[in-house]
């Protein structure tokens, strides 16, 4: 494995003087923004060509990256020339990592999303967005019945599953049915995280941990209450 890297690398240092020539030549027709970018001064005052030591550091980096890949690949496939992908598990969950089919599937354009959308909704279920903690409503809301998604309707987390957790956003230890969100692993802000999103439409609904209540699953669906809409649960004749 080694061996074949450290080809990789050689091959791209003997290969240097055409790239160098290349570049230059490219660079003497059109300003890079990249370059300005590896000179660490990107905007007005930055200069417009690449260090030579600094293109020739991408280069060989380029090289080692497809080198390592290539590698990867090979380990990842088993004798009968099949790739062999483990899914990711969380929670006892699996994470599916891509939206699921569905036939009732709500696909807008971002300006029918914005028209259908509160402002805060449309930030936190389109954009990701994050409410502040100890502010929604949702959270004192403890009366029977269902919490749908803001931006389909489809009914996703019931108050028996709701719990105080005492971190500021509505928590639930499980969803009104598994079909009814999807999650996806999210490694934004350096951390690595589990989002969940709406099975119907792909809203952003919160992130699931797995500091839930041991005595139920163990999850912990922390979800934006913007996300969210309640609808109380009616009585019956009998409970009437």
């Amino acid at each position: 494995m080694f061996e074949t890297l450290a080809h990789i690398v050689a091959d791209a240092d003997a290969k240097w003087p055409l790239y160098q020539e290349r570049n230059l030549n490219l660079m003497e027709g059109a300003p890079s923004r990249f370059g300005r970018i590896i000179n660490g001064r990107c905007g007005p005052g930055g200069s417009d060509a690449t260090p030579a030591g600094a293109t020739k550091d991408v280069m060989n980096m380029v090289f080692l990256s497809i080198g390592i890949a290539i590698v990867l690949i090979g380990c990842a496939t088993v004798p009968g020339g099949e790739s062999q992908t483990q899914k990711r598990v969380y929670g006892g969950l699996e994470v599916e990592e891509k939206s699921p089919e569905r036939k009732d599937k709500v696909v807008l354009s971002d300006a029918e999303w914005k028209r259908r959308l509160k402002p805060e909704q449309y930030r936190i279920l389109r954009n990701k967005g994050t409410e502040a903690a100890f502010c929604s409503p949702l959270n004192d809301v403890h009366k029977p019945g269902v919490f749908h998604c803001a931006g389909c309707d489809l009914p996703l987390f019931a108050t028996d599953a709701k719990f105080t957790s005492g971190t500021g956003w509505p928590s639930f230890f499980q969803p009104v049915e598994r079909k009814n969100v999807w999650l996806k692993s999210d490694f934004s802000y350096g951390m690595d995280r589990i989002e969940v999103l709406c099975s119907r439409c792909d809203g952003h609904l919160g992130h699931l941990f797995n500091d839930g209540p041991r005595n139920k699953t163990g999850n912990r669906f922390c979800i934006n209450g913007e996300s969210l809409i309640f609808r109380e649960k009616k009585p019956t004749a009998d409970e009437s």
